[in-house]
């Protein structure tokens, strides 16, 4: 009897913990595409495109934990060549940097996403 106590034990605090990184993901997720929807145009962007770089690769640390390697180096080159593209004034590159940015984001947030039908 005590093994089954003990077992559910470690059940519910594993539920937990994956509940909380699903959160963690998805507010993390939401403040990075709100700092990218927020960017001014190209020109004015670098400062700003900067420090989104510089918020990632401290959050990409704790993010690696449980997201696939893949959806992160797909999205850490977006954000290298967004920074890039509003270093050099590349308007056009820019823009999509962004819109692949965006994309990434919401992919990553979809995956974290913590649903019951991904249970079954």
């Amino acid at each position: 009897m005590r093994t089954f106590w003990i077992s559910v034990g470690a059940l519910t605090l594993l539920v937990i913990v994956i509940l909380i990184n699903a959160a963690y993901v998805g507010r993390i997720t939401d403040e990075m595409q709100n700092s990218l929807q927020a960017l001014p145009v190209c020109m004015q962007a670098e400062e700003k495109a900067q420090a989104l770089l510089d918020r990632w690769e401290k959050e990409k640390k704790v993010l690696e934990l449980s997201v696939c390697a893949a959806d992160i180096d797909e999205l850490e080159k977006q954000i290298f060549t967004l920074c890039v593209a509003a270093r050099i004034g590349d308007e056009k590159a820019f823009e999509g940097a962004r819109a692949l940015c965006l994309l990434g984001l919401s992919r990553i947030q979809n995956l974290e996403r913590f649903r019951f039908l991904h249970i079954l």
